[in-house]
C-alpha cells in the first residue's frame, strides 16, 4: 500500500513538472498562479475582447478594456505599446502597466490626423510574453472633422487666429496683446470671424486665453443665415471659460438675439444660466424665456454645452422641442420650447450682449452690456444635435486640452 502511494505521488510530481513545460495544457487562467520556475517556456494565451471605451484627446490615448489573459503559471503583468504602424512602438515602447485590464496613456504628444495603433500583451511569471492584441487604428479627436455641421470654432490655441488692431497674429513678436479679431477656424463654408466694435471693446490675450475685463470688452460677428438670420430647429454651442472672483454680477459668455428671440448663457447671482426665448408668435406659438441653471464657483474652469433640438417639429399642434444644458459633462437640467429658433437680426456677442438681450429677469433694453469678467479659451457652434456620445467626446477632448481634470 505504501509503495503504491509512493508511485502515485511520484507520478503526480512528474505531472506537475510537465506543466512547467506547457503551462497552458489545462487551459486554466490565473493572475497569481503557481511558481512554475525556470522550466516554464510557453507564453500566456493571447488577450481577447479588446474594447475601446473613450476617444483619444490631446494628450490622452483611447481608454481600452480587455479580458484577462490565461496562463497556468500566472500572469505577472500586462505591457502596452503605441505605434504609428500596427504592432509598432514608435510613440510608446512596451511599458509595464501592472495587472489592470483597463488602461489609457495620459502624457502623450499626439499629432492631429496621425493614425496610431495600441498593442497589449500579457507576460507570465517567467518573463514569457504573449502574442500582442492590436487595436484598430485611432486618431486624436478633431472637432472640425468629427463634429458634423460644425459652423464656428474659436480656439485660443491657434495663435494665428488671434489678431490685434494692426492685424498682427498673436504668434508675432510685435503683437500688441489686444484682440481686435478672433478668426473662425472651423473650415466651414463661411468664415464667422469675431471682432471688436471699437478699441474699448478689445479683450486682451495671454497664451492661451482671451481675458475680458467685466466693464467694456466683448466681441461680435456679422449676421449670417447659419448664425442668426436663418430659422433653425437644432443648434448647440460649447464654451470653455474660467470665472473670476466675481460670479454675482450678470455676465454673458455667449448671447445671440435681442429682446424678441435668441439663445444665451451667462453668470448671475452665483449661478450659471442656459436660456432660450422666442417671444413673438411666428405661427407655432410664442415661447417665453425658459432656462436651466446651476451654482457656479469663483476662479474655476468650465465646459458648458447648450443643446436645442426641435427636429421632431410637425407643426403648431405637434410636440415641443427640447433644450438640455451640460456643465462639465453633467446634465444640469432640461426644459422645452413650443417654437423653433426663428430668424432674427439680433446681434451676437461673446463676453457680453450686443444691442439687447433677454435674461431670466426679463429684457435688458437697448444697448450693450453684461460684460464678462473672466477668461474664454474656446467656443464652438454646431447646427445639429449631438448624441450622448458626442457630448461625452467633446468633454473628454476639451477637459484634456484645457486641463480641467
Amino acid at each position: 500500500m505504501k509503495r503504491w502511494l509512493q508511485i502515485s505521488l511520484s507520478t503526480f510530481l512528474v505531472f506537475i513538472m510537465s506543466c512547467d513545460a506547457d503551462d497552458n495544457i489545462l487551459g486554466i487562467g490565473s493572475r497569481i498562479g503557481v511558481n512554475c520556475g525556470a522550466q516554464d517556456s510557453l507564453p500566456p494565451e493571447k488577450i481577447t475582447s479588446l474594447q475601446e471605451i473613450t476617444i483619444a484627446a490631446v494628450t490622452k490615448s483611447p481608454e481600452y478594456t480587455w479580458a484577462e489573459a490565461l496562463d497556468f503559471c500566472g500572469v505577472s503583468r500586462y505591457e502596452w505599446a503605441i505605434g504609428t504602424s500596427p504592432g509598432g512602438e514608435e510613440l510608446v515602447a512596451y511599458e509595464d502597466i501592472g495587472l489592470v485590464t483597463t488602461f489609457k496613456d495620459e502624457d502623450l504628444t499626439l499629432v492631429p490626423l496621425q493614425t496610431y495603433y495600441t498593442s497589449i500583451r500579457a507576460v507570465d511569471l517567467n518573463g514569457n510574453a504573449s502574442e500582442p492584441i492590436i487595436s484598430p487604428g485611432w486618431q486624436q479627436f478633431d472637432p472640425v472633422s468629427d463634429l458634423p455641421n460644425l459652423i464656428l470654432r474659436l480656439d485660443a490655441i491657434s495663435l494665428s487666429s488671434v489678431r490685434d488692431e494692426s492685424n498682427r497674429a498673436a504668434s508675432s513678436g510685435s503683437f500688441s496683446g489686444n484682440v481686435d479679431d478672433w478668426l473662425d477656424t472651423s473650415s466651414g463654408g463661411a468664415n464667422h470671424n469675431f471682432f471688436a466694435k471699437s478699441a474699448a471693446y478689445r479683450p486682451t490675450f495671454t497664451p492661451h486665453y482671451l481675458e475680458f475685463n467685466g466693464t467694456s470688452q466683448a466681441l461680435t460677428v456679422a449676421d449670417h443665415p447659419e448664425l442668426n438670420t436663418g430659422t433653425v430647429d437644432q443648434r448647440n454651442f460649447t464654451a470653455v471659460f474660467e470665472t473670476s472672483s466675481d460670479i454675482n454680477t450678470t455676465q454673458v459668455i455667449y448671447d445671440e438675439g435681442g429682446g424678441i428671440r435668441g439663445m444665451n448663457y451667462y453668470i448671475s447671482g452665483g449661478r450659471f444660466y442656459c436660456g432660450f426665448y422666442n417671444t413673438n408668435d411666428d405661427g407655432d406659438g410664442a415661447q417665453a424665456y425658459t432656462y436651466v441653471s446651476t451654482p457656479i464657483a469663483t476662479n474655476t474652469k468650465y465646459v458648458a454645452t447648450w443643446v436645442f433640438d426641435y427636429t421632431n417639429y410637425t407643426g403648431p399642434a405637434g410636440p415641443n422641442g427640447s433644450l438640455s444644458c451640460y456643465v462639465n459633462n453633467v446634465l444640469i437640467g432640461t426644459t422645452s420650447s413650443t417654437s423653433k429658433l426663428y430668424a432674427h437680426s439680433g446681434d451676437i456677442g461673446i463676453g457680453g450682449f450686443i444691442n439687447a438681450s433677454y435674461f431670466h429677469t426679463g429684457a435688458t433694453g437697448n444697448g450693450d452690456g453684461g460684460y464678462f469678467n473672466g477668461r474664454i479659451f474656446e467656443f464652438m457652434i454646431v447646427n445639429g444635435v449631438p448624441s450622448g456620445t458626442d457630448i461625452n467626446n467633446i468633454w473628454v477632448y476639451l477637459s484634456d486640452k484645457w486641463d480641467l481634470l
